[in-house]
């Protein structure tokens, strides 16, 4: 007897143990909680370059792409509000749904002649994700621009990248 009411205490603690596991909040999407939390997604993407990520340079457009794992990940590139013709007040880059804000703000003088929108003069960014952030194997980054509106933020497509 007391050997049956200790298997059914184990299967009851075992069961305990994985619904506690599970996520009980799902969401489709990751929620902003960096500058951009609390803030609106915009039906707008923004326009974008990544220009680097880690290792590997424009690498939007590569299938399969692979990123060596050496230190910190490096991503940049630019960003800009397409619909406010601006930089806007921030820039964060997504991993695997969390946000690295980024340093925001660096002049780019082509971005803006390009466009040949003056707004998007300081349309570049950086960021440096730390090392022990991101085990080997499939990610997804995103970059995020926050509106000047204050309400707002527009996210790119994702880029799925493995890091080796």
């Amino acid at each position: 007897m007391k050997m049956r009411n200790y298997a059914l205490v184990g299967v009851l603690s075992l069961v305990a143990l994985l619904a506690s596991c599970g996520d009980s909040n799902p969401q489709s999407e990751p929620q902003a909680t960096g500058p951009g939390q609390g803030l609106t997604r915009a039906a707008e993407a923004p326009l974008y370059n990544i220009e680097l990520i880690g290792n590997v340079r424009s690498p939007l457009g590569i299938k399969n792409l692979r990123v060596a794992a050496a230190g910190d990940l490096t991503v940049l590139g630019w960003a800009v509000d397409p619909v406010r013709k601006d930089a806007g007040s921030g820039v964060e880059v997504v991993v695997d749904g969390v946000v690295y804000p980024a340093t925001s703000g660096i002049k780019r003088g082509d971005v803006a002649d390009h466009f040949q929108i003056p707004g998007y003069m300081a349309s570049g960014y950086a960021v440096e994700i730390p090392a022990h952030s991101l085990a080997k194997g499939q990610h997804q980054v995103t970059v995020r621009v926050i509106a000047t509106d204050g309400r707002t933020y527009l996210e790119s497509p994702p880029l799925i990248f493995t890091l080796l």
